[in-house]
């Protein structure tokens, strides 16, 4: 010990000093003091170092505790097998640790069914230094939670999965993991299992998770178990629930692994996809809508189509969208019908100069003689006026031909709306054919 200063520990560690260093353990000043001294006795390996480092795990520092667990390890006298088991329960997660991995370096068989409690711990890294342990001790998993919890902390998810119920509990656990592709594993492993506990534990994960793999893969756990709750959970936006952008469409990712999907995950699918935002999102929507044989293959592979392409920046994607358009307006279902409303009216809002692309659809739509169509087609060409005055106040913007062709279809469509003999006879049941020539007849304003 030193006379005007703290004990030279490395210079007792060259020498073995192990009265020396048992003698540091109580330096009061400094703990880095003790700490030193308990590694060094550790790196030394003399027994007489087990009872003083044993008091030692009671120690008010946790670094010392710590530091004690660890150089009992290293000795590896079965005498400290009683007091490490005991900070097995230690308020610090590193002097658990560190007590787990120490039994296991001692190999004593007492250490046995304290591990296995252990095996519980609310830590993953101490879980994951028990089950360590417990292979070092030759320990081998027979049935029970034990074995789920050690294949769990192992990550071996196939034999987990394979105990079913017996799992839950561990995979739950595992969802909060350090490691994110634990967290994923876990998740999906989960989903696979199919119990209903896991619901709200996956739904936390979902909405909390800071990895989006590991979000979609709860997002699609929820979907596989198929609980009502999980069914609603992922619905949540059809009743106002705001998800950004990622959680939206994983969302919709998932319920397509829906058995047996609920009449309200369906329409929240054909929701987004008639007007969900990103076109990504009504892209997966409907690639779901198809696994769920709600939705042809034709038809998904027209919305795919569709989303793969933009208005207004090159002219092929232009009309390729109008050509789907012009498919879909023939389509009677509410859904196609919502479809082409919805981008009639995003095209209306954001792109008027598309709309003299979408001439035929409209006149489709007019050939449907429904009153509620025939309300927003009104309203529709009505908005696209400010469009047409633009270009014909500022014709130097475009072309003059193009301002003329534009002009001529919001005219026309403007006779079949703003003449009310014209809606008559449409009201009336004239024929589609009588209409057109009545249509092209009738002179334009």
């Amino acid at each position: 010990m030193g006379i005007f200063g703290p004990p030279n520990v490395e210079k007792m560690k060259a020498k073995k000093d192990v009265r020396g260093l048992i003698k540091a353990l109580g330096y009061q000043k400094d703990w880095d003091v003790r700490t030193a001294a308990a590694i060094a006795l550790g790196e030394i390996g003399d027994t007489r170092a087990v009872e003083p480092l044993s008091a030692w795990l009671k120690h008010e520092w946790s670094h010392v505790r710590e530091a004690a667990a660890k150089a009992l390890g290293e000795i590896g006298d079965p005498r400290a097998v009683e007091p490490l088991t005991a900070a097995l329960k230690d308020k610090d997660i590193n002097v658990r640790r560190v007590a787990a991995k120490a039994l296991g370096d001692i190999g004593d068989a007492r250490a046995v069914e304290p591990l296995i409690a252990t095996l519980k711990d609310e830590d993953g890294q101490v879980r994951k230094a028990v089950a360590s342990a417990l292979k070092k001790l030759g320990w081998k998993p027979e049935g029970g939670e034990a074995e789920a919890w050690y294949w769990t902390i192992q990550c071996n998810w196939e034999k987990a999965i394979a105990l079913g119920s017996l799992a839950v509990e561990p995979l739950i656990a595992a969802l909060k993991d350090g490691k994110r592709a634990v967290r994923k594993s876990a998740a999906e492993a989960l989903g696979k299992v199919g119990d209903a506990r896991a619901v709200e534990p996956l739904i936390a994960a979902f909405q909390k998770d800071n990895n989006r793999d590991v979000r979609k893969a709860a997002a699609t756990a929820l979907a596989k178990i198929g609980d009502p709750s999980a069914v609603e959970f992922l619905s949540a936006p059809l009743k106002g629930e705001d998800w950004d952008g990622e959680r939206l469409e994983d969302a919709a990712e998932a319920l397509g692994e829906l058995g047996d999907p609920e009449p309200e995950a369906i329409d929240w699918l054909f929701n987004v996809l008639v007007d969900g935002g990103w076109d990504s999102i009504r892209k997966v929507a409907a690639s779901s809508l198809l696994k769920l044989g709600k939705l042809e293959d034709s038809r998904t592979k027209m919305m795919t189509e569709y989303f793969e392409a933009s208005w207004g920046i090159l002219a092929e994607d232009t009309e390729k969208r109008a050509r789907v358009l012009l498919e879909l307006s023939k389509d009677t279902s509410t859904w196609a019908t919502k479809f082409v409303v919805a981008e009639l009216r995003d095209v209306m809002d954001y792109h008027p100069e598309e709309l003299k692309k979408l001439f035929d659809v409209v006149k489709q739509l007019i050939m449907r003689r429904d009153d509620k169509l025939y309300g927003f087609l009104t309203k529709c060409v009505r908005e696209s006026k400010r469009h047409v005055a633009s270009l014909q106040e500022d014709p130097v913007k475009r072309p003059r031909t193009e301002v003329k062709k534009t002009v001529k279809a919001f005219a026309d469509m403007q006779t079949l709306y703003e003449h009310e003999h014209i809606y008559q006879k449409w009201r009336a049941g004239i024929s589609n054919d009588e209409l057109i020539a009545e249509y092209k007849t009738y002179p334009v304003r």
